[in-house]
Order: C-alpha cells, then sequence, then structure tokens
C-alpha cells in the first residue's frame, strides 16, 4: 500500500470520527476507515510493549452493589466459590465480572469431573475475572492450572498501568500459583491436552475485531477454533460467548467445519452487571472435542 493511501485514510477517519462522534464511526462500512489505524497503532504497542509493574488493585465499598434477587444470587455465589477475598479487595466492576462469569459457569457449564484440571483462556484482555474462572475450576479442592492469553497486552490505561500489568495482578489475586497470564499469539502457541477452552467474545465476524482494534490479518476465525480444537485432550471443552444472535450462527458453523459437538448453549443475559441491556443477545456455547 502506498505510504499516501495510509497517511490519507487516517486523515478521514479522524476527522470522521470528530464529526460523527463514536457512535456513529462504530457503524458499518466507516467501522472500517479504522483499518490502517488499527495496523498501525498494534505494531507500536507491540514495539513498545510498555510495562510498570503490576499495580496495587484498588477495593470498592459494595453494599449498595445488589437487591432483591440479584442480592440473593451474589450471596449464594459468594458462598459457594468463596469469594470473600474478592469481596474485600476489588473495585465495583471488577466484583460484577467476576460475578458475571461465575454465574454463567455455574448455570450452564459441567465442569469435567477429575481431580486436576488445565485450562486457558484465550483473549483475556486484562484478565479481570480470572477469579471467576479459577473458583468455577477449583470448587471442591480440584487442582487448577490456568493461563490467560492475550494478543494484545500493551495498551496503556489512565494510570500508566498497561493490559499486561493489570492481567498479571488479576492472576495474582486469585490466590492460586498455578494461575498466570502471557501476552501471546495463540495460534503460535503449542498448547494441548487441556480439559477446557475458555473463550469470551472471539472474533467470528470482521466487524468485531476491528472494533476492538486489532489488524485484520489476525482475523482467522477457522485456524483459531482449528488450534483451540488441536489444545484440547479427547473429551475436553471449548466455553464460547458470543455478543450476537448473528455471531453466535457464524460460531454453530466454525464449530462443525472443525469437528466439534455442541454440548449445549444458553442464554449469557444477566442482571448482575450495569450493562445489562448489552447481554441481551449473548449466547454461551459449550462444546467437546470427540
Amino acid at each position: 500500500m502506498p505510504w499516501w493511501v495510509l497517511f490519507v485514510g487516517i486523515g478521514v477517519f479522524v476527522v470522521l470520527r470528530l464529526v460523527l462522534g463514536r457512535r456513529q464511526m462504530d457503524a458499518t462500512p466507516f467501522l472500517f476507515l479504522r483499518v490502517p489505524l488499527n495496523a498501525i497503532s498494534f505494531r507500536l504497542r507491540r514495539l513498545f510493549h510498555w510495562r510498570r509493574g503490576a499495580p496495587v488493585l484498588a477495593n470498592e465499598d459494595k453494599d449498595d452493589l445488589y437487591r432483591g434477587a440479584e442480592k440473593k444470587r451474589e450471596k449464594e455465589l459468594r458462598a459457594r466459590y468463596d469469594l470473600a477475598a474478592l469481596h474485600a479487595c476489588s473495585t465495583r466492576d471488577v466484583y460484577r465480572e467476576n460475578l458475571y462469569v461465575l454465574d454463567l459457569l455455574d448455570r450452564l457449564v459441567v465442569r469435567p469431573e477429575k481431580k486436576a484440571l488445565a485450562a486457558i483462556d484465550v483473549g483475556s484482555k486484562d484478565f479481570k475475572y480470572a477469579t471467576g474462572i479459577e473458583r468455577f475450576l477449583s470448587r471442591g479442592g480440584v487442582d487448577v492450572t490456568l493461563t490467560g492469553i492475550e494478543i494484545d497486552g500493551h495498551p496503556v490505561y489512565a494510570d500508566l498501568h498497561s493490559r499486561a500489568d493489570y492481567g498479571e495482578a488479576y492472576a495474582r489475586a486469585t490466590g492460586n500459583p498455578r494461575v498466570g497470564y502471557v501476552v501471546a499469539d495463540f495460534l503460535a502457541r503449542k498448547d494441548e491436552n487441556l480439559d477446557l477452552v475458555f473463550c469470551f467474545f472471539p472474533f467470528v465476524l470482521r466487524y468485531a475485531l476491528v472494533r476492538w482494534g486489532l489488524p485484520l490479518g489476525h482475523f482467522l476465525p477457522e485456524k483459531f477454533f482449528a488450534r483451540a480444537r488441536a489444545a484440547l485432550a479427547p473429551g475436553g471443552l471449548l466455553v464460547i460467548v458470543n455478543h450476537t444472535a448473528e455471531e453466535h450462527a457464524r460460531q454453530l458453523e466454525l464449530l462443525a467445519e472443525v469437528g466439534m459437538e455442541i454440548v449445549s448453549t444458553g442464554s449469557a443475559e444477566s442482571t448482575l452487571v450495569d450493562y445489562e441491556e448489552q447481554t441481551a443477545e449473548r449466547v454461551l456455547t459449550v462444546a467437546r472435542r470427540p
């Protein structure tokens, strides 16, 4: 691509973003004006790989976080999955996210009955829900090894800590030394013989990847799910959550293409988060490697 085309594209994107605002820019076709900017910013993040060290995780009062049925469910999950430490040292947002993940897994996923479980979470972002996954897997004294994997681990937050800094802090906050976080391309890894692979909101449609800020060259859903299947031991489970019905429909096609068996699907809608309306179409799917 000629350099001038790239810069013109970035200029058009910036102007339209200023004129139209964020919501309109998220709509196709304007969304795809992000493509050249995504490519440049991703390369810069990988080049500088900013790290400041794990932050001290903040705590916020949660006494008025839930009411009614939500309060009852929160107490139930807190007791069942030993969330006292998380409740005592987390922000309201982080606590909500962990409860949301735990609620989904508790209702919709049957954990393999083994004394030790090995799992990965692909596309972990900053892994703020690490405790939720770890507690679901370890209930009853199960030995759990869990790794969060994120390809884009170096965006910098307002406090000048990176996504990876927080990923390591949230992994450490689980209290399980076998929970870790790595910045890596899942397709380049050789994970195998896993009991579970988690993937919340995989990029099965191009617009989702572009909106998240990744280069289009990383839109490889067929390869992604073939690698996920290969990472599982026979009988291992792939647990996926999709944002929309359109994504879920495409997800089922992709799972069939790589030879995964659908175990179950269920609504991932929830009132435990403060963005309830955004969960209305969400679907959780459990698939098994034969």
